[in-house]
């Protein structure tokens, strides 16, 4: 099948990579070097760290993904202020076979997210990355920080047998069956089996047809401010997430900067009141923000529409928190490709993806419903919910959910994820915990820690790490 993906960035050369690479597509992308991408500093999910972490094979490497975006490793998120605070590793977000020891950790009193192999990282300050650097952490997935910018171009060198065009699309030619063929600016035109809208937030392709946009009106955050404060070395290796005045900031530890960004409702605060708030929280450094984003949470109706697949931005938002911008593009360009091979029927692919995109914004929804009140954004936020929110904070008075409360079938957000941010929220009280507690658990629980803890004493120390430089931070 020959697609045309229009768009370059993140999303428009993972879908060329892996819809040449890993479905042998004939693939084409239109883009220009005159527009530039939305990209700041970004984030990924376990879902991005098992790409390049699995695929070894075909010549990723976790330290030249780094060296080339200027990354870093991330294997958490630590929520400040919501209002309780609290770490999220990345390795609770997929079902696993392990046993959920959350309620054990709660009926104690102890640090929640040494549930996981990731949270010992963080309560031990190791990174995942042998002492003698002969490889990484293998055993659970973790993900890394990187340049918005670069990712995209580092992406696109590992395409291969990819045409690629430097122009812009000058007019989108629609028939009865979609779009018949794309104009490009020098007059000539392009025409595929399969196009892909990457073209953000313009909805360059998708504007063209008959479809319609979905607003998350549960979600009212609609600007980010984003800016980057000069580090000689990153601060950490987990992504920050501290909630504001009228929304959250964000803080992302690149290899020779940190990327930082106020996510916020402008119903609530204005852009001079935010460029105050950010000065009061950072007075070391000026801050100079790349840009101003507007945007909307949604999602398009039909994101395989006639001949036309929308996907990244031009396809979804939600919002930043917990990166799943990327990690949906990923597991939206797997579906495809496996409906393509399989011969599914657009409908299905376009059920099962609106799916993906309606849980992930109830699972950030429920972010805000900490309780926190002490300002005019949180008192109403407060307010807010969807059903399955409150449905799921309804379950949680009597007991912890199960897989049977969030069915995953494209290994996105497990039930243990929903628990653990319910942890961190408040949620589950020492009651309800124990009541999940089975037979056996506090033993099985230690025996599990302190293997665990003796794995880890072959990796590197935090510390070390950022004090020597090397290729981890």
């Amino acid at each position: 099948m020959k697609i045309v993906v229009v768009g370059g960035g993140t999303a428009g050369w993972l879908a060329a990579l892996l819809l040449s690479k890993f479905y042998n597509h004939s693939v084409t992308v239109i883009e220009s070097s005159k527009i530039d991408i939305i990209g700041v500093g970004e984030g990924g999910t376990h879902v991005v760290g098992s790409l390049i972490n699995s695929n070894s094979d075909i010549g990723f490497s976790p330290r030249e993904f780094m060296e080339e975006t200027q990354g870093s490793m991330k294997i958490a998120v630590n929520h400040r202020g919501w209002p309780n605070s609290y770490y999220l590793p990345l390795d609770v977000l997929p079902n696993t076979d392990m046993e959920d020891f959350l309620p054990l950790l709660i009926s104690q009193n102890k640090n929640i997210h040494e549930v996981s192999a990731l949270g010992m990282f963080i309560s031990e300050d190791k990174v995942p990355i042998r002492k003698d650097e002969t490889g990484v952490w293998t055993e659970t997935e973790w993900s890394y920080h990187f340049d918005g910018h670069l990712v995209g171009a580092w992406l696109k060198s590992k395409c291969e047998n990819v045409e690629i065009i430097d122009s812009i699309v000058k007019e989108v030619n629609v028939d009865e069956n979609g779009i018949s063929s794309l104009t490009l600016e020098e007059g000539f035109s392009v025409s595929g089996d399969l196009y892909i809208d990457c073209t953000g937030f313009k909805k360059l392709l998708m504007n063209r047809l008959d479809n319609k946009w979905i607003a998350y009106k549960e979600l009212i955050m609609n600007s980010a401010v984003p800016f980057r404060i000069p580090y000689r070395r990153p601060i950490g290796i987990f992504t920050g997430a501290e909630a504001r005045t009228a929304g959250w900031t964000w803080n992302i530890p690149l290899f020779d900067k940190v990327g930082v960004g106020y996510v916020y409702c402008d119903k609530f605060i204005d852009y001079p009141e935010v460029i105050k708030e950010l000065e009061n929280r950072y007075p070391a450094f000026e801050i100079n923000p790349v840009k101003h984003i507007k945007f909307e949470a949604g999602r398009l109706e039909k994101l395989w529409c006639k001949n036309c697949v929308a996907l990244g931005l031009a396809g979804a938002f939600v919002e930043p928190l917990e990166a799943t911008s990327i990690h949906a593009t990923k597991i939206q360009i797997d579906a495809l490709g496996e409906s393509l091979k399989n011969h599914s029927s657009k409908d299905l692919y376009n059920a099962d993806m609106s799916t993906l995109y309606d849980d992930i914004k109830d699972f950030i929804v429920l972010h805000y419903k900490g309780g926190r009140d002490d300002t005019e954004f949180w008192q109403h936020v407060n307010t807010i919910s969807t059903p399955r929110v409150d449905e799921i904070l309804e379950i949680a008075k009597t007991r912890m959910l199960t897989e049977e409360d969030i069915p995953n079938p494209y290994n996105n957000l497990s039930y243990k994820a929903w628990n653990h941010v319910l942890a961190g929220l408040g949620k589950f009280s020492k009651e309800v915990a124990e009541k999940s507690i089975t037979p056996g658990m506090a033993e099985r629980y230690e025996l599990w820690k302190n293997s665990t803890l003796d794995k880890l004493r072959d990796y590197k120390d935090l510390e070390d790490a950022l004090t020597n430089g090397d290729w981890t931070t």
